[in-house]
Parts: structure tokens; sequence; C-alpha cells
């Protein structure tokens, strides 16, 4: 074989596979506009994502500031429903259970 016929050989693979290759090249072609898209595309995606962080992180601070509160109310409404108990029972009150203050496990 000479040089000739070595293009040649290499110009008709060229060709076979640009064309196999064409339908892969569209749809990546596809991919990357979606990604690219203003609207819908990774930018506006990393946006949102960003945004939904910032959103989350005072979510959970506010919460954190709710946990705080309800375990200090849940402890002075436990002290003061023993002193109220301590007096109901000297004085031989027997209160109706809804009106007890239930007392739960943080354990």
């Amino acid at each position: 074989m000479n040089d000739d016929e070595l293009k040649k050989i290499a110009n008709l693979i060229d060709k076979r596979m640009d064309k196999a290759l064409q339908p892969i090249k569209k749809q990546l072609s596809f991919i990357k506009e979606r990604l690219d898209d203003p609207e819908t595309g990774l930018k506006r995606i990393s946006e949102q994502l960003d945004a939904n962080t910032s959103s989350l992180v005072k979510i959970e601070q506010t919460l954190g500031g709710y946990k705080e509160s309800y375990q200090i109310n849940k402890f002075n409404i436990e002290r003061l429903d023993t002193r109220l108990t301590t007096v109901e029972e000297s004085l031989s009150i027997n209160p109706p259970e809804d009106l007890k203050v239930p007392h739960f496990s943080t354990e």
C-alpha cells in the first residue's frame, strides 16, 4: 500500500466515523443547550439551591431557638406541677386527669 491509498482509507474512515457520531453530537448539543438555558440550566439550578440553602439555615436557627425555649418552658412547667401536686396531695385534692400535667422523659 502506498501513501495515497492510506490517505483514501483514512478519509473513508473519517467520513464513516463522522456519520456514525452525528446522532451523538446532536444529543450532546441538545444537552449543552439545556444546561446553558438561563431559565432551567445549571446556573439557575445552582442559584435556586443557594437560595434554598440560605432559607434552610434560617429555619434551622429558628428551630434551634424554639428547642431551647421548649426545654426551658418544659422544665418550668414540671417544677410548677411538682409544687402544685405537693399542695394538692397535702390538701387531699384529686384533680381530674385532663388537668394533670404529663411528664415526658427526655432520655
